[in-house]
């Protein structure tokens, strides 16, 4: 409380607005994009009263207003061009909207920069975040014990975790995203034994929690960022034993693994359906159970291309198989398919944000021997690269992988230098992000796009200060 006092009104403010960001993602898209909005507008402020524009001339703040022209001109293309008779006022037009408040993110990186550029302040917000991270992890044991979270939250889905989300069914994301940022900020600034040993046993259950939410994706992302920093402890010898804590994660995923038959499922499911071990029998039970359950996602009756028949499924399993044929029983392999044949039809430009949703209705993307092809329309292709290519074709995805991998590797470079684990790790994840084939969100989404640009921001703060 004292120091608190001491702060001024900027300070304050920034306390308050950086250190709800996880909840704010919790509550939902309308409530974290009012907090971004709310943070750009106290950093606007700050910079006019304080008369602080140095930031417009780095060299990051450049090249993401050369992708930001990119994407409203792109996205105004795909308006007037492609999509013309399908929206009646360009600012129901959610594919133009989204590329113009993407504004919002360039201003966030900057106020991250800028607003927090004391360490007391981070340290504050860091243990804002680790405190909220701690309720959820705790919170997913509990629905995992008893089926329903701690205000009574019950999963659409049995062998998923909703948690606080009420019915959205990524709360994995958000551990993943906040609790490596928050423990190794810790880990590495803190020398003491006793004091980081908390910290720690949070840093272990990390992996842990995401593999009982069931999000399988976000597992192996975080399971591969736990790795990562392993690496760095066994590398730089810092005050954690590195085997221990390998050896550990490593025995209590095993053992939820034998000892939950809803998990153990779960993850033999997606074992089954890979190429490798593919069992056409038990494939189809699977999916045609998959297909015509009430309510699931591939079986919407108001939906004409989530209807398949039985006889349909049926027909195609008769077909001759092949290894690359088997992929095509991967409901997500249809997404793909029907995001690179988009890509193909518009290879310069793709359809324009958003408009994913619009194109993958068309007839002309039907595939007869894709078993999921009647489902593969939905609102993204739920892989970033697929993603940007059929939506920003060739010139958007050179446009940002390059700019991505050089971040990357000069802010890999930096905090190897330094030895700064927290650095390194935040690095990792936006690498990890970027992993081709794993089902995920885009850069572009409130969701995902929020917890990226977050982490982003941190990289890039921790960029500035050396």
């Amino acid at each position: 409380m004292k120091l608190f006092n001491q702060l001024n009104f900027f300070d304050r403010s920034s306390l308050l607005l950086f250190s709800i960001l996880p909840i704010s993602i919790i509550v939902g898209n309308a409530s974290i994009n009012i907090n971004i909005l709310l943070i750009d507008i106290l950093f606007l402020v700050y910079c006019l009263k304080y008369k602080l524009w140095s930031w417009i001339k780095k060299d990051v703040f450049l090249y993401l207003i050369v992708l930001y022209i990119f994407l409203i001109v792109n996205s105004l293309y795909s308006y007037f061009i492609l999509f013309e008779n399908q929206v009646n006022h360009l600012l129901e037009d959610g594919g133009t909207l989204r590329s113009i408040l993407f504004i919002k993110y360039i201003l966030l990186i900057f106020a991250f920069s800028i607003l927090l550029k004391k360490n007391n302040v981070l340290n504050i917000i860091h243990k804002s975040w680790l405190v909220i991270i701690t309720i959820i992890i705790l919170d997913i044991f509990f629905e995992k014990f008893f089926g329903k979270n701690i205000i009574g939250n019950i999963s659409p889905d049995p062998s998923r975790i909703v948690s606080f989300f009420k019915d959205e069914l990524v709360v994995g994301g958000l551990v993943f995203c906040f609790g490596y940022a928050s423990t190794t900020y810790f880990i590495n600034y803190q020398e003491s034994n006793r004091s980081i040993l908390p910290i720690i046993l949070i840093f272990l259950l990390i992996p842990l929690s995401v593999f009982m939410t069931g999000e399988k994706s976000n597992f192996i992302k975080s399971i591969l960022l736990f790795f990562v920093i392993i690496y760095f402890f066994q590398k730089y010898k810092r005050n954690v034993n590195y085997k221990i804590l390998l050896i550990s994660v490593i025995f209590l995923i095993t053992c939820f693994y034998n000892f939950s038959d809803i998990s153990n499922n779960k993850y033999r499911e997606v074992i089954k359906r890979l190429p490798f071990f593919h069992d056409s029998q038990v494939q189809l039970r699977e999916t045609i159970s998959e297909l015509t359950v009430p309510n699931s996602a591939y079986s919407n009756k108001d939906h004409p291309n989530h209807k398949i028949a039985v006889e349909e499924v049926l027909a195609l399993r008769e077909q001759k198989s092949s290894f690359l044929n088997s992929f095509t029983d991967l409901k997500y392999f249809a997404h793909y398919d029907v995001a690179l044949l988009i890509f193909k039809k518009y290879p310069i430009s793709g359809v324009g944000n958003k408009n994913f949703r619009l194109e993958c209705h068309k007839d002309e993307y039907f595939r007869k021997n894709f078993l999921f092809s009647r489902a593969r329309c939905v609102t993204h292709p739920h892989q970033i690269h697929f993603e940007i290519l059929s939506e920003q074709g060739i010139l958007g995805y050179f446009l940002i992988l390059l700019f991505f991998l050089w971040f990357s590797i000069k802010n890999i470079k930096i905090s190897l230098k330094n030895k700064n684990i927290y650095h390194f790790s935040n690095t990792a994840y936006l690498l990890i992000f970027f992993i081709p084939l794993l089902p995920g969100g885009g850069i572009f989404s409130t969701f995902n796009g929020s917890i990226f640009w977050i982490i982003f921001s941190l990289v890039n703060l921790d960029c500035e200060k050396n």
